[in-house]
């Protein structure tokens, strides 16, 4: 990417609808970006036509999103089908593999930032969120900020995963070390999303202990999600302002989406919804990807608007750096 920041689109919003690479970029270009994400739907069978587009120069790529390409037998955006923490050695492998793919696939079409997710807690018997997830549904955060009995259940979630937490982020930094030649090589810096998922890794309250335990992995960056934040925010887990802060050394980009009162997240309308987006003046940097990832039902007329508000936040914080 050049110096300015631009604003892009993950191919979250269309990969799902096209079955020819060429014809999804160029449906890009054709909405007024000169940017995309290629994003964690990416099945082989549109690689051939993703390459002639950039070849050709319709598009560039400012990032890509782990796994991308697909693993081969998977036909559904899949970024956690395998994780660097899973408790079996042949899940890990599996993460290894594809991930070395998505590396050389992103060192391919030329970008230097590629997002990645690092993995969850699984329990074998049960998900301790599922009555958390079940009290907090529907609800606002303002509710849920009164609700006693949904309170006391996320005390109790948090101690569990506090507890269990260590040998997760044991593998998930041994997995980071094993992708750091090629990352390196590859002059690839990964970001390390904020994610939505209660279980899933860094625990909001460890984000600060986990990035000093990686300081040593020069490639290992993070990735600002807002909608993300904001939805562990109307849990009352950590603020959004708190986790853009905790992550801010080292960022590698960022996903805009919205969020609903009631925590559906990957919406357009960014001027609606919970999130603030002033939140992120001053913290854009030239280079920094600004990528907008959207659910397949944001309408194409949204995409555009959200482009132009985009554009004015990026220049916006632009002017206040």
């Amino acid at each position: 990417m050049s110096d300015s920041v631009c604003v892009s689109l993950s191919t979250s919003w269309l990969s799902q609808r096209h079955s020819d690479g060429f014809a999804m970029l160029e449906e890009v270009a054709q909405l007024g970006f000169e940017y995309v994400e290629l994003g964690h739907g990416i099945g082989i069978s549109l690689v051939p036509g993703i390459l002639d587009a950039l070849d050709r120069g319709i598009i560039k790529v400012s990032s890509t999103h782990n796994f991308c390409p697909l693993p081969p037998g998977v036909a559904v955006p899949s970024p956690n089908y395998y994780e660097p923490s899973a408790g079996l050695e042949s899940g890990r492998q599996q993460w290894l593999r594809h991930t070395l793919n998505s590396i050389a696939f992103a060192r391919r079409v030329g970008v230097r930032r590629m997002v990645a997710h690092m993995g969850s807690m699984r329990f074998f018997f049960g998900q301790p969120d599922k009555k958390l997830s079940q009290l907090a549904r529907g609800k606002t955060k303002e509710q849920l900020a009164q609700d006693k009995e949904f309170l006391k259940e996320r005390a109790r979630v948090m101690k569990k995963l506090r507890k269990q937490s260590p040998k997760y982020y044991k593998r998930l930094r041994e997995g980071l070390e094993k992708i750091a030649e090629a990352a390196t090589a590859a002059e690839l810096r990964v970001g390390m999303e904020n994610r939505d998922g209660v279980l899933e890794l860094p625990l909001e309250a460890d984000w600060k202990e986990f990035l000093q335990s990686v300081e040593t992995m020069p490639f290992a960056g993070t990735w600002f999600d807002i909608g993300h934040a904001y939805k562990k925010e109307r849990l009352g887990l950590m603020s959004a302002q708190e986790v853009l802060d905790v992550t801010d050394r080292n960022r590698v980009g960022f996903h805009l989406h919205n969020v609903t009162a009631n925590g559906h997240d990957h919406q357009g309308m960014l001027e609606e919804g919970i999130v603030d987006f002033s939140i992120l003046k001053g913290r854009i940097k030239p280079g920094d990807p600004v990528v907008l990832e959207f659910s397949s039902r944001v309408s194409t007329d949204d995409v555009k608007r959200s482009l132009e508000f985009a554009k004015k936040l990026v220049s916006e914080s632009l002017s206040t750096n």
